[in-house]
């Protein structure tokens, strides 16, 4: 049904194309979900930014592009002093881990026909955090973004959509924990469902041998 590959160009900056412009994708839908943390001690904080969008690629081929970000302005930093707003370093770490043991994966179902597939994440920016410091004269300024660099975004692809409905989940470590909605009809289409759980099994992986 569907190919993975390396997402083209950054969800927020496509937002805008024109509609029917030659040689580029036409954004049908697209939305931006904050990943919350599971157990708050006050209000949950936004830990990360998923960005989803629905393109028409060419005549009866969409593509849906996903893409997690550790970074944005809506991004909130981890508890503590060190922590600065639009960057959180711990779901930067977490991103490193699920990507050197190859346990971030996105399983996309077509509802019609029930063919899956997975992909493998083929984009990944990479930056140092913001972090503030303590100088040695008491005063609190910035670190300047030193130490290793680690994931900011991790962006996935599914191309080759034929027109029909179809559903993706996102699987870290063998746990749903973002799932997407969608549907188009060769001209027009839209995200249905967005939405951040935690699974204890994939319903679409649930289907594979």
């Amino acid at each position: 049904m569907a190919g993975c590959g390396v997402a083209w160009g950054a969800i927020l900056g496509d937002a805008g194309t024109p509609r029917g412009e030659p040689g580029r994708p036409v954004v049908l839908d697209a939305t931006f979900v904050p990943f919350l943390e599971d157990d708050p001690i006050e209000r949950p904080r936004i830990l990360a930014d998923i960005g989803i969008q629905l393109e028409r690629r060419k005549e009866n081929e969409a593509a849906l592009v996903l893409e997690i970000s550790a970074v944005g302005p809506r991004v909130e930093p981890e508890r503590g002093w060190e922590g600065v707003r639009g960057a959180n370093r711990k779901t930067a770490q977490e991103l490193r881990a699920l990507l050197a043991s190859d346990e971030l994966v996105l399983w996309t179902m077509d509802l019609g026909s029930g063919e899956t597939s997975s992909c493998l994440p083929f984009s990944v920016r990479r930056g140092r955090i913001p972090l503030r410091r303590a100088f040695p004269d008491g005063r609190i300024g910035w670190n300047d973004r030193t130490g290793p660099e680690a994931p900011l975004e991790v962006r996935f692809e599914v191309a080759g959509l034929a027109p029909g409905t179809y559903r993706s989940e996102v699987v870290a470590r063998g746990r749903a924990r973002f799932r997407v909605g969608l549907a188009w009809d060769g001209r027009e289409g839209e995200i249905r469902v967005a939405e951040v759980g935690d699974a204890e099994a994939s319903a679409v992986r649930g289907v594979l041998p």
